[in-house]
């Protein structure tokens, strides 16, 4: 593959990431709003970042 294809959808669009669909990744807001605050020591809140961090969702 010459290239890998990022969508940028909003509102966030998952299921257009898969072998067969037209993107190889895509761009994930919500995963920015919830880390940032726990990067930056604001919160800590382990089932937001479990949740956060599961591919499945």
């Amino acid at each position: 593959m010459p290239f890998y294809n990022i969508g940028e959808h909003i509102p966030e669009k998952p299921d257009i990431v898969s072998p067969n669909e037209p993107m190889d990744g895509c761009w994930h807001d919500n995963f920015t709003h919830t880390m940032q605050p726990h990067l930056c020591g604001e919160t800590f809140d382990l089932e937001q970042l479990k949740q956060a961090l599961d591919p499945k969702l």
